[in-house]
């Protein structure tokens, strides 16, 4: 019996639970404790001193509360800026305009409560199958794309097809066999930011950092019909570092965190459906579709740095300059 079996026979079956536990933000299987409290401000600004852009685009993180954290806002820009983006639900500051000489000033001022996940599979008795029609399914599981991607990749195919047979159509047990894979024959490596954020590269060396790390997994688990993404957050303290993990859908229990990079070197599944870490939660998913102000139909990938990302037309006589300044307290309890 091989390895992939042996874990898979070790798996619970999945479980019911009302239409209505669909839609709502925490996972009927996850218990939050507060982990932390923080004051945060954030400020982005955009200087234009070579004169004018001839399409601009500023695109800023705006955290929301989800079942990782509470966002309850002090000083927010204005509403016209926001923007939602994929069945994520998540939402950005979007500026945009052409010509452009002075872009507004971004400040964020916020109390966020971060919680720790802790997900309990024994609640679960019933599976259910996913709605493959839904935008859900779609956004997430990207069958064109991830086909075309096995299609390059043999090593992709072939880890897919072994840990389907093993998992026998069960989702949660391929999940927990796709991260054994990751964390088992994976190691870390840290990149420079402008290293490509590729499947094949990571797969090639076998190594990469948390975002990378967590791009072979979610990739394992689209190509088994697993509905899976990343997502961006912040430690605001540490350096104010970025950080990255996964999470995965199962069908009327919601989306379940992991985090491959914690547990790389034997499958602990510490990290497989509970989230300790004090991360700000900024960014879910891929792919965003924009339009410049100049019409200029852009796509922005998964953004992996938390602070802002802009786009300015080649017409432009100099690359404007942003900054993006970050100040956090952590309350006294």
């Amino acid at each position: 019996m091989s390895a992939y079996a042996r874990l898979a026979g070790t798996l619970l079956g999945a479980a019911a639970m009302s239409a209505a536990a669909l839609e709502t933000a925490v996972s009927p299987l996850v218990t939050r404790t507060t982990n932390a409290v923080y004051h945060v401000r954030q400020v982005t600004r955009a200087a234009f001193p070579n004169g004018p852009a001839a399409d601009f685009m500023l695109n800023v993180s705006r955290p929301d509360s989800n079942q990782y954290q509470d966002i309850h806002w002090i000083k927010a820009p204005d509403d016209t800026l926001v923007r939602a983006y994929g069945e994520s639900g998540d939402t950005r500051y979007f500026f945009t305009a052409a010509p452009c000489a002075e872009a507004p000033e971004l400040v964020r001022e916020y109390t966020v409560t971060l919680y720790k996940l802790t997900t309990d599979f024994s609640k679960i008795d019933k599976l259910h199958p996913y709605d493959t029609a839904s935008r859900l399914y779609q956004d997430n599981v990207r069958p064109a794309e991830t086909a075309e991607m096995q299609a390059k990749l043999p090593w992709l195919r072939d880890r897919v097809a072994e840990i389907a047979a093993a998992a026998k159509g069960n989702p949660l047990a391929y999940a927990r066999l796709a991260y054994a894979e990751v964390v088992t024959n994976f190691t870390y490596a840290l990149l420079p930011p402008t290293a490509p954020l590729s499947v094949a590269k990571t797969v090639a060396e076998r190594k990469g950092d948390c975002g990378r790390l967590s791009l072979v997994f979610v990739a394992l688990l689209r190509a088994g019909g697993v509905p899976a993404r990343l997502v961006a957050c912040l430690r605001p303290i540490k350096g104010q570092e970025p950080h990255c993990w996964a999470e995965f859908y199962l069908a009327h229990y919601g989306w379940i965190p992991v985090d491959v990079t914690f547990d790389l070197g034997q499958p602990s599944f510490k990290h497989f459906g509970n989230y300790d870490d004090r991360t700000i939660v900024l960014t879910r998913g891929t792919n965003f579709n924009l339009a410049s102000a100049g019409g200029r139909a852009l796509t922005m990938q998964f953004c992996q740095d938390y602070g802002y990302w802009y786009w300015v037309s080649s017409e432009h006589r100099g690359a404007p300059v942003v900054t993006s300044t970050i100040e956090a307290l952590q309350p006294t309890p």
